[in-house]
């Protein structure tokens, strides 16, 4: 399979590793908005310095495949482009059930 129609793993954000092989994103669920430093997805997943993109966790976290969670692209482009704000509640249940931020 063609990188066109896949997600992409990011690896190191498993519960229990030590400080030395963590990236602090062991919090990561399904459904959140997460930027991409450096990652060019318009045609294929691609590094490119400068750019951006964005994504929303669409897999959780396999040790047993050696997955990590995987953003789904939903734009790319110039990281000028973008105005990030770190929000830790961006998450797509938050935009389609709202009444249930409360519960969190």
């Amino acid at each position: 399979m063609s990188s066109e129609y896949a997600n992409t793993d990011l690896m190191g954000a498993y519960a229990g590793l030590g400080e030395d092989l963590s990236l602090g994103l062991e919090g990561l669920r399904v459904g959140d908005i997460v930027a991409l430093a450096d990652a060019d997805h318009r045609y294929s997943l691609a590094y490119r310095a400068g750019d951006l993109t964005i994504g929303v966790i669409s897999t959780g976290q396999c040790m047993l495949f050696g997955h990590g969670p995987g953003p789904s692209s939903l734009l790319s482009g110039p990281a000028g482009a973008f105005h990030l704000v770190d929000d830790p509640a961006a998450n797509l249940s938050c935009w389609f059930h709202p009444e249930l931020e409360s519960a969190r």
